[in-house]
């Protein structure tokens, strides 16, 4: 152990003894806890990003959900298509058709009389054989990424919600371990532009605050027209499987296949960030007072009882540690 390193250490104890009068940070007398983040178990990667804000993104396969829509027309949609320029629409037409005492001869129009002129169209006929159609659509979702913004600086709370954003793109992991990806192409309610997609849309639900829930509501709740047209969004998963050029992202990779993130930070979980400091593991080269531990479902029977929770990959002992539902640390497993 190198003299540096033994000086941290101290000052780390020591700061650790003054913060938990009552509670030793090496010995607790209670399991630590920390921030558990669930993540969807399909997706293709998890990545992150650390600026003023933590990021985390989920990458989504092609053909994740499936968009099944009905565009139902309305009788102002079928006059703005079909009666807004058409010739019957107008005086001129209708005086072609005038006997000498200015009465129109309805029997000699072609196809017979449309009053859209004089009525308006509130779904009657068409002479010309429109029909109020509905516009229906069936697609798979193409590559896409869905990401949140989760607070880690100031006196706030830790790893709390504080935006999210969604896009269309393709990404894949280097040999090297860095992401590449697609350009970014809008996908539907999500406000801003390509080049800068916003905040989803959420109408009145409340928003989620889990990258699990981000993508679970966001296929369930209806689409709409508002911000991306239903068509739009179809023809964007298009291009994107079309695209073939990728780019260097600033996200980082973080883990594939794992079904939550627990999350510590070194001024608030101070028991167990030295505890997992302590077991191997590392914090965020980017944000050094983070910790990131990918965690699988984990079920432990102890004879005719059962404990339901997550473990951590193995650290520097060859062990996983057990993690409960409510983000308590209980100790040290066999494997996975």
């Amino acid at each position: 152990m190198s003299h540096t390193f033994s000086q941290k250490l101290i000052c780390l104890l020591q700061y650790l003894t003054y913060k938990t009068q009552k509670m030793s940070a090496i010995f607790p007398t209670k399991p630590p806890k920390a921030t558990l983040h669930f993540v969807p178990k399909d997706a293709e990667f998890i990545s992150y990003d650390v600026d003023d804000t933590l990021v985390l993104s989920a990458w989504m396969s092609d053909g994740f959900h499936t968009v099944d829509y009905v565009s139902y027309k309305s009788n102002d949609d079928f006059f703005e298509r079909h009666c807004d320029d058409c010739e019957r629409n107008c005086y001129s037409f209708l005086e072609q058709f005038m006997d000498e005492d200015g009465d129109i001869d309805y029997c000699a129009i072609p196809g017979g009389n449309c009053d859209v002129y004089t009525d308006g169209y509130h779904g009657q006929h068409c002479p010309k054989g429109h029909e109020k159609e509905n516009d229906e659509f069936s697609f798979p979702i193409s590559n896409m990424v869905f990401s949140i913004n989760l607070s880690h600086l100031g006196k706030g709370k830790r790893f709390s919600r504080m935006s999210d954003t969604a896009y269309l793109s393709v990404g894949e992991v280097t040999c090297e371990g860095k992401i590449k990806k697609t350009v970014t192409r809008m996908a539907s309610n999500v406000y801003g532009d390509s080049e800068f997609p916003q905040r989803i849309c959420w109408g009145y639900n409340l928003k989620p605050d889990n990258l699990s829930e981000i993508v679970s509501e966001y296929v369930s709740t209806p689409f709409n027209n508002d911000l991306l047209s239903i068509g739009g969004f179809e023809t964007n998963c298009r291009f994107v499987r079309c695209d073939t050029n990728k780019f260097e992202d600033t996200n980082k990779y973080l883990c594939s296949g794992k079904s939550a993130l627990l999350l510590l930070d070194a001024s608030e979980n101070l028991s167990a960030f030295f505890q997992m400091i302590s077991a191997g593991f590392t914090s965020l080269p980017e944000a050094p007072h983070i910790m990131i531990l990918p965690l699988n479902e984990k079920t432990i029977t102890m004879g005719t009882h059962s404990i339901s929770g997550y473990c951590t990959d193995l650290d520097a002992v060859g062990k996983s540690w057990f993690v409960t539902n409510s983000g308590e640390i209980l100790g040290q497993v066999d494997g996975f």
